[in-house]
């Protein structure tokens, strides 16, 4: 009985469209070990007071005894190889699970986080920032004449170019920090800073990027234009509000940039 139980509740049809079962199961095996430990007891009891069953037990009822004990042992040692696959089976799929969420976060080309990422990590950083009364900042930044990286040299540099540029601003910002690729050029990231930490953090990009470009290792230069917007405690813009609003003051910038030349 125990072993169409545990047949029964292990399928993977039973356990998909009721995942309660698996403590059935659960409770089936350990109801299994004791009745292991109950046929060790009457096979000790059986060797104990042996002269007096062979007087009252008929043989055949004694081989029926001892195959049904072996039986019984023999599905019971089945059942529990089945709930331990089982245990394994939902371990690899909650992995395979956590995995699959992480892979839809993050950008597969640069490996840090893409638009969705970005928007669900920012809004826990913003929620966590009115708690303690910060300001965010919101920083948008767009890789400048990148078409010209690609039409010159090919999207493989360009791809390479995105790469090295992600690894600029995560070497620039804090962990805390939420960096991210949300366009084919653009960037994004969200720091709980007061104005003159941004300041400071935008000087140590910019001075990253010139020290990379000084390496002389490629034959391209890595330019960018950045929009900043920022949002008091008690602000209530969402983070595509703000993005958008960075996204304007950057674009700002590039016009004023390229008036000047």
């Amino acid at each position: 009985m125990l072993l169409g139980v545990q047949a029964i509740f292990s399928s993977a049809l039973v356990r998909d469209s009721a995942p309660w079962t698996t403590r059935l199961v659960e409770a089936t095996d350990i109801l299994g070990d004791g009745l292991i430990s109950l046929s060790f007891l009457a096979g000790w009891a059986e060797w104990r007071w042996r002269d007096v069953l062979d007087k009252r037990v008929p043989a055949v009822a004694q081989r029926a005894i001892v195959v049904g004990t072996a039986v019984t042992l023999a599905g019971l040692q089945i059942a529990r190889g089945r709930n331990e696959e089982l245990q394994r089976e939902v371990v690899v799929r909650k992995r395979a699970e956590e995995e699959s969420r992480q892979l839809a976060l993050i950008d597969p080309l640069s490996n840090i986080y893409n638009r969705r990422g970005f928007t669900a990590l920012a809004a826990h950083v913003r929620e966590i920032a009115r708690r303690q009364r910060r300001p965010i900042h919101v920083l948008l930044i767009d890789l400048d004449r990148f078409k010209r990286i690609n039409d010159a040299f090919g999207h493989a540099v360009g791809d390479k170019a995105l790469v090295e540029f992600a690894q600029i601003l995560t070497a620039t910002f804090r962990k805390s920090d939420v960096v991210a690729r949300t366009g084919g050029d653009e960037f994004c990231v969200l720091l709980a800073e007061p104005a003159d930490g941004i300041q400071t953090a935008m000087a140590r990009l910019r001075q990253n990027v010139d020290d990379s470009n000084g390496a002389g290792t490629r034959s391209y230069r890595l330019e960018f234009s950045i929009g900043v917007a920022r949002a008091m405690p008690n602000d209530d813009d969402s983070i595509h509000a703000l993005v958008e609003m960075a996204d304007e003051a950057m674009y700002e910038e590039k016009r004023l940039r390229e008036g000047a030349a």
